[in-house]
């Protein structure tokens, strides 16, 4: 079935009251009537790749035998992909002023000409104008927009000014997540949704969980993050509202978890394809509960959702051919030779999405437990982290320079002012420790102030401007791991 999409970006439809012929916007016009659809044309009404083959492409004229339009023939104008349709020397027309279709005796207006479009293909031009998108072409700091429909079949999704004559119909490939788009009918870009989720692993110890509760509260005040978050926990959710910060008004799903040791819940992290919902997301952003978010997440966000690969911060005393940390004996006993290339710290991964990466997340499982079964628990003391290495770089699947500027893997010496995006205090071996040193770091930069875009004379990111009390913050946060957690007023 196919649509007509006037060129002023509406839809053909038909009035359901009283028959007439109008156009209306997809995304706020089709309430009370009924899409007119083409369903008897003799041959494809876009053109394709057989039109070339036959060299026939302005060869169109379908005369309609049934429904709505029955009588009238369709023909391609001049630009070869739009169509125009005739009856008795009249053309019809769309008229920008009053939302019909009308008739004209002037078949060179561009009001004239129609564009066929699939029902998917309509459905992801509403989805373009209502989600958010990233163009990857445009420059990093480009925050994501929503797309419009523009008159002379045009999309502008960003800095992009879209053809869609030259695009429909569209790949639809890796849709929703991706969408391949063609500028002046050649030239290849990108636009990736921006529907970003991020994931922790928290199981275990009071100390452990204390540790996902100051993270959890860096996220939406200093990390200035208002959406989804996931916890895989073994707590229950009454347990898990105890360590939610004052004010938090982002979602924050809790999804119950059982592992049986501390190898288990650092897998857990490679279990997220088994949440359905969270196939909907781009990017996915996990981070072991030991990570304080130090300035807005959003940059880092953006950048993982744009790649291809997924995203590690490097490990740069660890390489991968001696470093037992990051997979080495497994390396050297499947004869890989990485050279000097070094290895990734896995406490935090970027996936751009599941439906590009869930193979690999399955594969990694996979290695682990087989190696389990086959050398017992015992046999892994560094969890997944060396199998995430040796998968990797064995797939060429990993990429470490992305993130590595957004992250600090750190010990007690670290400090506010060199703040880079986020801390994971992976160096810190000992679980209350790091709760007193992540509380005083977060203290630290809620009294410094840590500001969007590294500007130093603005107010506290994330703390105000989100309706968070910064009182009872800071009251909050002293109290984590000092006395018992519980929920704040």
């Amino acid at each position: 079935m196919n649509c007509l999409l006037s060129s002023y970006g509406t839809v053909v439809c038909r009035d359901r009251k009283i028959g007439a012929l109008l156009h209306r916007p997809a995304i706020t016009g089709l309430h009370e009537v009924d899409v007119l659809e083409i369903d008897d044309a003799s041959r494809s009404l876009s053109a394709n790749f057989g039109h070339f083959m036959r060299d026939d492409i302005s060869a169109l004229r379908v005369t309609m035998n049934r429904g709505f339009l029955a009588g009238w023939t369709i023909t391609r104008s001049p630009d070869q992909r739009s169509l125009m349709l005739s009856r008795n020397g009249q053309w019809l027309t769309a008229d920008a002023d009053t939302g019909a279709i009308g008739l004209t005796a002037d078949g060179t207006l561009e009001a004239a000409r129609f564009l066929p479009v699939s029902r998917p293909d309509l459905a992801v031009l509403t989805e373009i104008q209502t989600a958010q998108w990233l163009v990857q072409s445009a420059d990093t700091g480009v925050p994501p927009q929503h797309g419009r429909l523009m008159p002379g079949f045009r999309l502008s999704v960003g800095g992009l000014d879209i053809d869609l004559r030259w695009n429909l119909p569209f790949d639809r490939s890796e849709w929703p997540h991706r969408l391949p788009v063609l500028l002046d009918g050649w030239r290849i870009d990108l636009i990736c949704r921006y529907r970003p989720l991020i994931y922790y692993a928290a199981c275990g110890s009071a100390a452990f969980m204390q540790q996902f509760a100051l993270s959890l509260t860096s996220l939406v005040t200093v990390g200035d993050y208002d959406g989804a978050i996931l916890v895989m926990t073994d707590k229950s959710a009454a347990e898990i509202a105890t360590l939610v910060p004052p004010g938090m008004r982002a979602t924050l799903v809790v999804l119950p978890t059982v592992a049986c040791d501390k190898m288990a819940a650092m897998a857990a992290r490679l279990t997220i394809a088994g949440w359905a919902d969270a196939w909907q997301f781009q990017p996915l952003l996990y981070v072991d509960p030991d990570v304080l978010f130090d300035l807005p997440v959003d940059p880092m966000l953006r950048a993982i959702a744009r790649s291809d690969q997924i995203c590690a911060p490097v490990e740069h005393k660890e390489p991968l051919a001696t470093s037992i940390f990051v997979g080495s004996g497994l390396l050297r006993a499947d004869d890989c030779d990485p050279g000097e290339a070094l290895g990734f710290n896995s406490g935090t991964l970027g996936i751009p999405n599941l439906q590009r990466h869930a193979g690999t997340l399955d594969l990694i499982s996979r290695i682990m437990f087989n190696r389990v079964a086959m050398f017992g628990r015992d046999a892994l003391p560094y969890a997944e982290q060396p199998i995430a290495n040796y998968a990797l770089f064995r797939l060429k699947k990993a990429d470490t320079a992305l993130i590595s500027p957004f992250v600090r893997l750190a010990d007690h010496t670290v400090q506010p002012p060199d703040r880079r995006g986020l801390v994971h205090y992976c160096w810190v071996p000992d679980a209350e420790t790091r709760v007193a040193l992540m509380r005083y770091y977060l203290l630290g930069l809620l009294e410094l102030g840590a500001t969007r875009d590294s500007d130093e004379s603005a107010s506290v990111s994330g703390v105000d401007g989100n309706g968070i009390d910064k009182a009872a913050l800071f009251r909050w946060v002293e109290r984590i791991g000092v006395e018992p957690v519980e929920k704040a007023g």
